[in-house]
């Protein structure tokens, strides 16, 4: 009850000295200061955030103008990880009450009422569920010091699409507490690089030894006014100290796409552990058996389009899929082609990744000895643990990938920390399974009416047939087409001595025969005491295309 009679008298005392307080003060950031408590690269340091502004020492004073939005842009690369801890609802948030286990950092502000008394406040920042879209949320609970219920500042995380660095927006700062207006004058947050208690650490430095630049943009609530800035700059310092090396896989090809001069898919992944200095730059060579595919590389987004994420869908060309410890699920995004600028130089890869980080990568690929190469520069300083690139249509194959040696990626990268490393890898061939069983039988001879069998079977693990065809030998004549009886499917004979198979799907193997009076042998054949072997000639088709031809060389049987 006291406290509540003291507050109110200063409330009058207040409105009183108003009425003879000067002007209102122009808003203004007196003070930014983005410091880590250690500045080594990629350490999990507690990062302090210091925002003064217009100050209001007396009711003498001009009565500032109350900040409301604030938006503190973090250096690219210097990151948190929402993941390091459980996660505060907005039940909880709203009642004040998150857990402890939540919390990810703590904040102190610094504050007067209208009669120029303090009324600063303090309090814990927590790690809050996101709504929507929202990478992360944080929320500050924060506890004036002149009593009253907890004031409550969630905060929004976003990602830049220029540099991939994060925003934390303030959308609205508290300006009232137990009824009365209050002028904050300096805001300090510290968020913790390992929370205690958390699993795992939570704030991370850049990876990169150059100038970080911090900027804060402060809006007052005053109708119509513009964000005021400031920036603060620190510098990372032992890049040498941290570990890099990323490593490429690949896989080439698919069911019927093996062939020469068919056109594979091709995935690339690029994996890299965590703690380690993010990628700057990437270069992958693939091998010379992939080709360009001209006709496809015709059809190109313009890059004002790419720029505003307007390309037409018949310039993608592909998919990727990037992993980070800092989303829950992988981020999923298209690949485009672009027209490059350069006379004369190959189209530009441009990757476009969805939301919640929607940044932009261009790619630029090159005619080399070693098989087209393309690089990547400019690569956000951001953790990714793993990142897939899946093309399909751009390259046609120069030989048949299931009978040749298997071919091989390479790449090379740089580190945010300038490091090198590179790494060589066969590439996995899909696409080719164990050929299938053929095997055929001639008898009958003698009796000048001989019969032929011929049988094909699909592999263990290899797809299903659907078509068989058979070129008999030239010393076997066909006298009626309709003597054919096949397991499966559907036979047609012609006169010239080619037999086809139609199949069903699923079917995994089937026999076909030629009956008595289908074929007529040659006198010569007929008569020879010893008949030389017949070749019979037999074209497989599957799920993954026209198989190599089969030559059986087959010898006839006089007898049954």
């Amino acid at each position: 009850m006291m406290r509540r009679v003291l507050w109110g008298a200063t409330a009058v005392v207040a409105a009183a000295m108003l009425a003879a307080s000067p002007a209102q003060a122009a808003f203004e950031v007196t003070a930014f200061s983005l410091t880590p408590s250690t500045a080594r690269a990629g350490a999990n340091a507690d990062v302090t955030i210091v925002a003064g502004f217009t100050p209001y020492p007396s009711v003498l004073s001009p009565v500032p103008e109350q900040p409301r939005r604030v938006v503190f842009h973090l250096p690219p690369g210097l990151s948190g990880d929402p993941f390091a801890t459980p996660k505060c609802t907005e039940a909880q948030y709203q009642a004040a009450a998150c857990p402890a286990n939540t919390q990810v950092g703590e904040v102190a502000v610094q504050a007067r009422t209208a009669a120029a008394l303090p009324a600063n406040a303090s309090g814990g920042v927590f790690n809050l569920v996101p709504k929507g879209a929202e990478p992360a949320r944080l929320g500050a609970v924060v506890q004036p010091d002149i009593g009253g219920s907890p004031l409550l500042v969630p905060t929004v995380i976003q990602v830049r699409a220029a540099d991939g660095g994060l925003d934390s927006v303030i959308p609205e700062l508290p300006r009232k507490a137990m009824g009365l207006d209050i002028y904050t004058e300096r805001m300090t947050f510290t968020l913790f690089g390992k929370p205690p208690g958390a699993k795992g650490a939570f704030m991370r430095n850049p990876t990169s030894c150059g100038p970080a630049t911090s900027t804060i943009a402060a809006t007052p609530y005053t109708e119509g006014a513009k964000p005021v800035t400031r920036s603060s700059r620190f510098t990372p310092t032992d890049c040498g100290a941290l570990p890099f090396a990323p490593r490429i896989e690949a896989s080439i090809g698919a069911n019927g796409r093996t062939g020469k001069s068919t056109l594979p898919p091709i995935r690339t992944v690029v994996r890299q552990g965590e703690g380690e200095a993010n990628q700057k730059a990437v270069s992958v060579t693939l091998p010379p058996v992939a080709a360009p595919n001209f006709a496809r590389l015709g059809v190109t987004c313009q890059p004002e389009l790419a720029l505003t994420r307007g390309c037409p869908d018949t310039t993608r060309v592909g998919t990727v899929e990037a992993a980070t410890p800092l989303l829950a699920k992988p981020l999923g995004g298209s690949v485009f082609l672009t027209a490059n600028p350069v006379a004369g130089g190959l189209p530009k890869l441009t990757i476009q990744l969805d939301d919640p980080i929607p940044l932009r990568l261009d790619g630029t690929p090159e005619l080399t000895p070693q098989g087209i190469r393309t690089t990547f520069t400019g690569l956000p300083d951001a953790p990714l643990t793993r990142f897939q690139l899946n093309l399909d249509g751009l390259f046609q194959l120069g030989a048949d990938l299931c009978t040749s040696a298997p071919p091989t990626v390479a790449a090379t990268f740089a580190g945010q920390s300038g490091a090198t490393a590179s790494d060589t890898q066969a590439m996995r061939v899909l696409g080719c399974t164990p050929p299938p069983t053929v095997k055929a039988r001639i008898s009958r001879l003698r009796s000048g009416k001989p019969r032929v069998k011929v049988r094909v079977a699909a592999a263990a693990g290899a797809p299903a047939l659907t078509r068989v065809d058979v070129s008999l030998p030239s010393a076997l004549k066909v006298k009626r087409k309709r003597r054919v009886a096949t397991s499966a499917g559907t036979a047609k004979l012609t006169r010239g001595g080619d037999l086809r198979i139609t199949l069903p799907g699923g079917t995994r193997a089937v026999k076909a025969k030629l009956r008595k009076g289908a074929l007529k042998a040659g006198r010569k054949l007929r008569r020879a005491r010893k008949p030389r072997r017949q070749e019979v000639l037999v074209l497989v088709r599957d799920a993954d295309g026209l198989r190599p031809p089969v030559a059986l060389k087959v010898k006839p049987r006089r007898g049954a």
